[in-house]
């Protein structure tokens, strides 16, 4: 702290209080920054070192406390720029690397539709094994065509199985653009998930192989510590883009979209169809009231209505296309979309 209010212009023996208000100057955020990267690196350098000595302050006539193990309490500190939370992982020799276990992308605005598939999938991801009606399974696979909404519906069931606490380990999310004109191929899908696991870019073994054995004992560990991990491999194109993302332990999940229905996987496989009228009728009207709830030209006119759904063939897709249009002019009446199409 005395480097620090010397960095600030202050004398070394000044009061926190007074060091706190100090940094708040904008003038001396740079100076701020560059201790508090200095501190960092000092405290990931040597985790049994300096990270030790501060865990024993800590526990010895200070306001700070740890709590579970491994969290420390600093309620009634005074911190002197913004507080993040994050979880590090700090490795002997090594800089501290943040971990990557949140990343499920928001829900769906506007989802509906497709209780059975999403009940089928809850079924198949359930890691406690509560849903008796099917075996467990490692891989559960949503197929069809592009547009239908399986990224959606894997999204949405993602979020659900999360509230419901199966996933205490996190949830790691890939895109593997398995069609666009270069997927992501396997092996940089793999390191991507090991530094989403908090792998530094400097312990990614050199072979693939190694990669596979190093990402599934990550797994292993983290099952143990924490619990079980889903993985969510969004646009697959092969089994082969999948394989080596697949974990050892049996507590996590995989969760895999594709065009394709990928059974080489040994998966459960879930097959997507169009909505049906009343769900494409419902996205519609859910998808106009979410830009204004006062919308109610869906509801005014159902029969243009279902004409622009079968235009739209039913598919998610097309009918959010649909609905952006109609919100995008709302003086625009559905049957005069319907013309145009």
């Amino acid at each position: 702290m005395a480097e620090l209010a010397r960095k600030l212009g202050l004398d070394g023996g000044a009061s926190a209080r007074e060091i706190a208000e100090a940094a708040n100057d904008p003038a001396w955020r740079d100076a701020v920054r560059e201790w508090g990267e200095a501190l960092a690196e000092l405290l990931s350098a040597d985790p049994d070192g300096a990270a030790g000595a501060v865990a024993r302050a800590m526990g010895s006539g200070t306001t700070a406390s740890w709590y579970d193990g491994d969290h420390a309490d600093f309620r009634g500190g005074v911190f002197l720029r913004e507080v993040v939370g994050v979880q590090v992982v700090i490795q002997r020799g090594a800089a501290a690397v943040p971990e990557a276990l949140a990343g499920l992308p928001p829900r769906p605005g506007g989802f509906t539709g497709r209780e059975s598939e999403t009940t089928a999938l809850l079924r198949a991801l359930d890691p406690a094994g509560e849903l008796k009606e099917a075996p467990a399974v490692l891989v559960a696979a949503v197929s069809g065509l592009g547009g239908i909404g399986k990224t959606a519906l894997a999204v949405e069931t993602a979020h659900l199985a999360v509230e419901r606490g199966w996933f205490p380990g996190g949830v790691l999310f890939i895109d593997l653009h398995g069609y666009d004109q270069e997927p992501v191929t396997a092996d940089r899908a793999l390191q991507a998930l090991l530094r989403a696991l908090g792998i530094s870019p400097e312990h990614i073994p050199a072979t693939a192989d190694e990669r596979v054995a190093l990402y599934r004992s990550t797994l292993a560990a983290r099952a143990q510590e924490r619990g079980a991990v889903l993985v969510l491999a969004d646009n697959a194109s092969s089994p082969d883009q999948v394989r080596p993302l697949l974990p050892g332990d049996g507590r996590h999940r995989v969760l895999v979209t594709s065009r394709d229905r990928l059974p080489q996987l040994g998966a459960r496989l879930l097959p997507l169809d169009q909505f049906t009228p009343k769900e494409a009728y419902d996205l519609l009207d859910n998808a106009l009231r979410i830009a204004d709830p006062g919308d109610s030209r869906i509801v005014d006119d159902p029969d243009n209505a279902e004409q622009l759904a079968a235009l739209c063939g039913n598919l998610p897709l097309a009918l959010q296309i649909a609905a952006a249009l109609l919100a995008e002019d709302q003086g625009k009446p559905v049957t005069e979309l319907v013309a145009e199409l």
